[in-house]
């Protein structure tokens, strides 16, 4: 008798479960689909998550949901209580020196790498209500308001900046010199950071470079949360649950989604790729790894861009466990980290650590490449299909074609447009007046800070397009005044004080297209033109760390 009741009850435990998982599911797809492209990355991760518990139970859902399904008020409504709840909550501990500052700050943009997005806050609200999926818990406004704001409270980054110079040691011995800030500290979901720079002069500019990021805790605050909050009762379903948020906050940085938009509105050419679209704080390591294992920076560029849409978080979605920038093997990564000196658990979310074990396993294949000829391609095919289909795979003939075709290609092409030098914005003129940082507004006469480079043209000039990508035309009269963005998969470029626009909306532009004409309009003391850059869905960076 006790093992008929105790099949009932596993059986009746399946189908609460079925059915909770199904309701998790369709709640996701009706919330996600009238988003941007981009946000289909997330909804693949979170249900690759929700996959992953179901499995833990041994049950998952078969029926098709993507049939009919309508998407209605209330998930609007989710989606950006959740997005207002995170931008409040990201810049509510950001400290300088028991400062309270309000904004992210950091010169190289490292915070705006952890910061939580609406989907890491709105994760475990909607696992919660999964758990009784009788009570729709989503449309009950109060119960949604209550939990959304917790989690959003309870998963608040913490960061801890100083103050730091740029130096720009000019030719008349005038130093120019701008205040700064720096990220020291950080604790997030996604780890607790330290971050250590280093002076260094470079170009005639003397700053602190960043050199390491070191972990102190990775996964603590996320599970310890999950644990309390799904009232979880042990590590193994922490664990399955913590991997749910964290995918669903994948999406948010990967983009793969918007480099097939680009590809598809460009056609089969990859014309619209251009080396700024390089993440600035990732080109030192590039560097360096070509210095130690000869492997040109630019094609260990095109690499990371094909592996992770240079996304340092990227965890693989083929079942392998491959991770990071250069989506190393779980097994390659514990070997091959020690041999270079790393932690393989302290540095596992280092990017030079990464590039580094990337660069070396291409190198370790002994495979010989004429970098400087133009037979690089088809020398580098077998260190391609080593290092994606493994050394074994090396004189397979359909493994070497698939590869080619899927794989090197597009690394090829790629690569091609990284060994373009990026193109200065105003052609002929390269006086930059005010650079990025603090300064006193010209016009305000008050200290602000300024989120950009001013560079010294005439009215007239011709302003190109820095990057490929596509372009979109604004008018600003109280601020920048005619102004056009590009955006390229990585950073958002702003032109502003135009006197003329020279592109139309969803214009494709690639690297050199003239874009417009240096001016004076909006807010502003006289002809030049202001350049600002943003990683997509991210804070401002100093553009020089891009143009140089």
């Amino acid at each position: 008798m006790n093992n008929i009741r105790q099949k009932i009850r596993k059986a009746v435990q399946r189908k609460l479960l079925k059915k909770a998982v199904s309701f998790l599911v369709k709640k996701l797809l009706l919330l996600l689909a009238p988003l941007i492209p981009v946000l289909l990355i997330l909804l693949l991760a979170i249900i690759f998550a929700v996959t992953l518990f179901a499995a833990f139970y041994g049950s998952m859902p078969q029926e098709q949901t993507l049939t009919g399904v309508k998407v209605n008020d209330q998930d609007q409504k989710i989606y950006t209580k959740a997005e207002k709840l995170v931008q409040e909550k990201n810049v509510e501990q950001t400290w300088l020196n028991g400062t309270h500052l309000g904004f992210l700050a950091d010169y190289y943009g490292s915070d705006v790498k952890l910061i939580n997005k609406w989907g890491d806050i709105y994760a475990p609200v909607l696992f919660k209500a999964s758990q009784k999926p009788n009570k729709n818990l989503l449309q009950n406004e109060s119960w949604l308001t209550k939990n959304l704001g917790q989690t959003a409270d309870d998963l608040k980054p913490y960061f801890y900046y100083k103050k730091s110079r740029i130096i720009y040691h000019t030719e008349d011995g005038e130093d120019e010199i701008y205040e700064i800030y720096l990220l020291t500290e950080a604790d997030t979901i996604r780890g607790h950071y330290i971050f250590e720079y280093e002076w260094v002069t470079e170009d005639k500019v003397t700053y602190e470079k960043l050199v390491n990021r070191r972990l102190i805790k990775k996964w603590d605050r996320l599970e310890e949360f999950l644990q309390k909050y799904l009232t979880l009762p042990n590590k193994k379903e922490t664990t399955t649950a913590r991997q749910m948020v964290f995918e669903a906050g994948q999406g948010f940085t990967a983009k793969k989604q918007w480099f097939e938009w680009l590809q598809n509105k460009f056609g089969s050419s990859y014309y619209w790729v251009s080396s700024a679209m390089v993440p600035a704080e990732l080109k030192p390591y590039f560097l360096e790894a070509e210095e130690k294992y000869g492997i040109p920076w630019w094609f260990l560029a095109a690499v990371a861009m094909k592996e992770s849409s240079f996304n340092p978080e990227a965890s693989g979605f083929d079942g392998t466990g491959s991770f990071g920038l250069m989506q190393i093997l779980p097994e390659n990564w514990q070997k091959y980290s020690v041999i270079l000196g790393f932690d393989p658990v302290a540095d596992k979310d280092n990017p030079r650590a990464q590039i580094l074990v990337g660069a070396y396993m291409l190198s370790s294949y002994g495979i010989r490449v004429d970098w400087e000829s133009n037979k690089w391609r088809e020398e580098s095919l077998l260190m391609l299909v080593a290092y994606n289909a493994g050394a074994g795979k090396i004189g397979d003939r359909g493994t070497e074609e698939y590869v080619k075709k899927n794989y090197a290609e597009p690394i090829w092409e790629y690569a091609e447009q990284f060994k373009n030098p990026v193109i200065w914005p105003v052609p002929g003129y390269t006086t930059i007046t005010s650079g990025f940082g603090m300064r006193v507004h010209s016009i305000l006469g008050v200290e602000k800070f300024h989120y950009g480079i001013d560079i010294a043209a005439p009215e007239g000039a011709p302003v190109v397009s820095v990057s490929g990508g596509v372009a979109y035309a604004e008018y600003e009269e109280d601020g920048f005044g005619k102004y056009v963005i590009v955006k390229d998969g990585i950073y958002e470029y702003y032109y502003a004080h135009l006197s003329e626009i020279e592109i139309k909306d969803g214009q494709k532009v690639t690297p050199g297209t003239v874009i417009g004409r240096a001016g004076s309009t909006g807010r502003s003391t006289g002809s030049h033109l202001h350049l600002g850059i943003k990683p997509i869905g991210g804070n401002w960076i100093d553009p020089l760390q891009v143009l140089k």
